[in-house]
């Protein structure tokens, strides 16, 4: 469980706290340079095992795949 998920679970809706805790994460990384993408296919806020968050830059991959959950899930030892 990641520290925010840990404070913001108390408040019991977990979109509204997704919404406030993740989403930016899009609009800041768009902002610092329009080139760059955030990809994730779950986050732990909504129950995923992982917040697997992948950040590219089109300049360089313009067709880019989001990775495989084993990887996210080997690079954090293990789903807990």
């Amino acid at each position: 469980m990641c520290r925010v998920q840990k404070v913001l679970s108390e408040y019991g809706d977990s979109q509204l706290t997704e919404v406030v805790a993740c989403y930016p994460d899009f609009a800041m990384f768009r902002k610092a340079n329009e080139s760059f993408r955030l990809t994730r296919t779950q986050i732990l806020m909504n129950g995923g095992c992982c917040c697997d968050t992948c950040y590219h830059d089109v300049r360089h991959i313009q067709d880019f795949e989001h990775p495989a959950l084993d990887i996210f899930t080997s690079l954090s030892g293990g789903s807990d």
